[in-house]
C-alpha cells in the first residue's frame, strides 16, 4: 500500500484514516498523525446517531472502534 503524505494543516477523513498503512511511517511521522486521528475521533464522536438500535448507530460505533484500534496501534508502534 502506498504511503499517504499529509501537508501541514491538512485534515484527515475517516476513509483515509482507516486505509493508513502504519508500517510505512516512521515514529516521527506517526507522532504527527496521531493528533489528526484524535481530532477525527472527537469529530466523529459528536455525530452520534440518536437511535442506538439503528443500523446507522452500529456503523458509527464500528467506525469509532476501528479508529480507536488504529490510534492504539500507532501508539504501540511509537513506543517500540
Amino acid at each position: 500500500m502506498a504511503k499517504i503524505v499529509f501537508l501541514p494543516g491538512a485534515k484527515m477523513d475517516l476513509q483515509t484514516a482507516l486505509s493508513l498503512d502504519t508500517e510505512a511511517y516512521s515514529p516521527e511521522e506517526l507522532e504527527k498523525l496521531l493528533p489528526m486521528l484524535e481530532t477525527l475521533y472527537d469529530e466523529l464522536e459528536q455525530e452520534e446517531p440518536d437511535d442506538p438500535e439503528s443500523e446507522e448507530y452500529y456503523e458509527w460505533a464500528a467506525c469509532l472502534e476501528e479508529l480507536d484500534d488504529l490510534m492504539d496501534e500507532i501508539q504501540d508502534l511509537m513506543d517500540e
